[in-house]
């Protein structure tokens, strides 16, 4: 008595490759889901948490005391850039903040707390441009550009105040040093000597430096050589078309990659209907499989009983011996078809 053909595993069973282009079409209603789902999220969430507008104004720096009798030591390139961050940094501290709610709520616009500005406020500048860029993010861009001009003039009274505060404190010690040179002078025993003179020559100097004072506070200085504020008639470019293509392009790659894992996945196989499998080992426990190993009916003689619609081998199968024969020569192979699965 031979022995019964052993089954084959399942992972040795060799069938065709699946496509990827083959996986999207047999899951296709699932990869237009998957696309829709990921589009429409992506729309939602631009719409939502990107949909405020952004304004921008922006302005030149540069050292109004460069030249004059409050020199900062702005005299070259590195010193210049670094003058340029300090005032970035000025233009979003706290009293330029708190000034700028004042102007705008001073011109009709909405009342806005120092905390509230702080976080729609950004000042950055690049290396060696000597230019501030503020940006603020709002609802919309006539509330920001209100935003960004309103921080921008803050910034210019500011500094226009401090600097006249510094020539103010720096012109009264000047004339309280005058006034002790004067005493000193007068209260020498002659008006000649050596003396008298140098007192007098220090006198002279200190008048031409109170005259140069009183010329440069005459000045309003502010620290900006041009200004290029926000419009705030300005439409917000919508960023909704592209991130819906961003959102499309990642659904359907989302799509390839769910759609080809199940297309390859064994578990899937395994409850692919029985006409798309592809061929594997037999099962011993079906009934076909039963049938093909026992024994032939004896041979009758009389009429031949045909098969209708069978014709495996070339030919229709006339008898119900040679239906047996042929199963069992057919379930003798490596590999055979399942029952479908009740």
């Amino acid at each position: 008595m031979s022995a019964s053909p052993q089954p084959t595993p399942l992972s040795q069973v060799p069938h065709a490759e699946t496509s990827l282009v083959e996986a999207l079409w047999r899951y296709r209603v699932m990869s237009l889901v998957i696309i829709a789902v990921t589009a429409a999220l992506t729309l939602i969430a631009t719409q939502f948490l990107l949909g405020g507008a952004t304004a921008t104004g922006r302005f030149a720096v540069t050292d109004p005391t460069n030249k004059d009798s409050l020199q900062m030591g702005v005299v070259s390139g590195p010193s210049y850039a670094t003058y340029t961050a300090q005032r970035a940094e000025f233009a979003k501290s706290g009293p330029v903040l708190q000034r700028a709610a004042e102007i705008i709520a001073a011109e009709g616009g909405p009342d806005h707390s120092l905390a509230m500005l702080r976080g729609a406020v950004s000042a950055s500048t690049k290396a060696d441009s000597g230019v501030v860029v503020v940006s603020v993010t709002a609802s919309s861009m006539r509330e920001g550009g209100e935003i960004v001009n309103g921080v921008i003039q803050a910034y210019r009274e500011l500094t226009a105040d401090g600097i006249k505060k510094q020539r103010e404190k720096q012109l009264k010690a000047l004339r309280t040093s005058i006034d002790d040179l004067v005493d000193q002078i007068a209260a020498l025993p002659g008006q000649s000597g050596r003396q008298a003179e140098s007192l007098n020559v220090t006198l002279q100097q200190q008048r031409t430096q109170e005259s140069t004072l009183v010329t440069e506070m005459a000045r309003a200085d502010d620290g900006v050589q041009f200004v290029d504020e926000a419009d705030l008639d300005a439409r917000a470019p919508s960023e909704l078309p592209r991130n819906g293509l961003i959102g499309l392009a990642l659904g359907l790659l989302l799509a390839c990659v769910v759609s080809f894992l199940r297309a390859t996945d064994p578990v899937q196989f395994r409850r692919a209907k029985p006409q798309d499998r592809p061929w594997r080992a037999p099962n011993p426990r079906s009934p076909l499989a039963a049938a093909a190993t026992a024994p032939p009916l004896p041979h009758q003689s009389g009429p031949s009983h045909p098969v209708a619609g069978d014709y495996r081998h070339g030919g229709p199968l006339s008898t119900t011996h040679d239906l047996h024969a042929d199963i069992a020569a057919e379930r003798s192979g490596p590999y055979q078809f399942d029952e479908p699965e009740r």
